[in-house]
């Protein structure tokens, strides 16, 4: 299995220089990736870019990005 959503946080810091749950404290940053929401810095990526970078990101396992048909279902 792939795990798509590390790609999601790789392809936000390529973009965005930062990663997607960024904090100084180790505490804030677990409790960002659990509950806080990814942030885009203005004009980095396209709407469609950053649908892509929240697909990817989804919490849920089962309504990932390429979930349903991996790499298939990335290439739309």
């Amino acid at each position: 299995m792939v795990d798509f959503w590390s790609l999601g946080v790789l392809v936000f810091e390529m973009c965005c220089g930062w990663s997607p749950f960024y904090a100084e404290d180790t505490q804030q940053m677990y409790k960002n990736i659990a509950f806080g929401k990814v942030r885009f810095p203005r004009d980095t990526l396209t709407t469609e870019g950053r649908n892509f970078v929240k697909g990817l990101l989804n919490r849920n396992p089962k309504h990932r990005l390429g979930a349903n048909d991996d790499a298939e279902e990335l290439k739309r």
